[in-house]
């Protein structure tokens, strides 16, 4: 057989095996799970809509009682503390971007106030000092703290609910001190003396217990 023949059927092998590679076929989501075991066991759980949900790591999570979901879906939204207002079926719930007022009884969120609702603070995170309540008049005042680590700020804020809707009343700053990047409140109270109130706050960046005159906003 003449060399250009050889030659002929060598570039004709050549293409075949180049357009077999070529040719794809559709990957089953067994497939899928055979080349990623991840995607066949934690997004598989993540997808469940009904309870317990099987979690990563052999959790299991399966809430006692009933579940209120709110909040922006594409943030990491999580509850850290909550207290039940005195006289009513409310509870207010400090999570992690603001503060929410549950009513117990029809099981819904009746209004939420977000950081995110003022220029000024939309940067900030809850911290896990716990919400304070106080009753005044005809209102009920709300004490809790937040913190940005970017930008080395952190504050006790003040809102107010009037039975229908969520305000911001104050806010007090805290900056960080010696080599600590961050004042950090991890612990807040309102103290009533000699006819005074008081905010007591612990800052854990600062190791220091901090008493502000709520009405004068001075250190004392």
């Amino acid at each position: 057989m003449a060399l250009n023949s050889y030659s002929r059927i060598f570039s004709a092998g050549v293409l075949l095996l180049a357009l077999n590679a070529c040719r794809t076929t559709p990957l089953g989501y067994q497939t899928i799970a055979r080349i990623n075991p991840r995607i066949a066991y934690d997004d598989s759980t993540l997808a469940n809509n009904t309870l317990p949900l099987l979690m990563p790591y052999n959790r299991i999570i399966d809430p006692a009682g009933s579940v209120i979901r709110y909040g922006d879906t594409d943030l990491e939204n999580h509850t850290l503390d909550l207290k039940k207002i005195p006289g009513t079926n409310f509870l207010v719930v400090e999570d992690r971007y603001g503060i929410a007022i549950v009513d117990i009884r029809k099981q819904k969120i009746l209004d939420r106030w977000s950081y995110r609702q003022g220029s000024q603070f939309k940067n900030l995170t809850s911290t896990y000092s716990g919400i304070q309540i106080v009753p005044k008049g005809t209102q009920t005042h709300f004490f809790w703290s937040a913190a940005h680590r970017e930008n080395q700020t952190s504050f006790v804020m003040q809102a107010s609910w009037d039975g229908s809707k969520i305000s911001l009343v104050d806010s007090h700053a805290f900056a960080p001190e010696g080599e600590s990047p961050l004042a950090l409140p991890n612990e807040v109270a309102i103290t009533t003396e000699q006819g005074r109130e008081y905010l007591y706050v612990v800052l854990n960046g600062n190791n220091q217990l901090i008493k502000v005159d709520l009405q004068s906003k001075d250190i004392v």
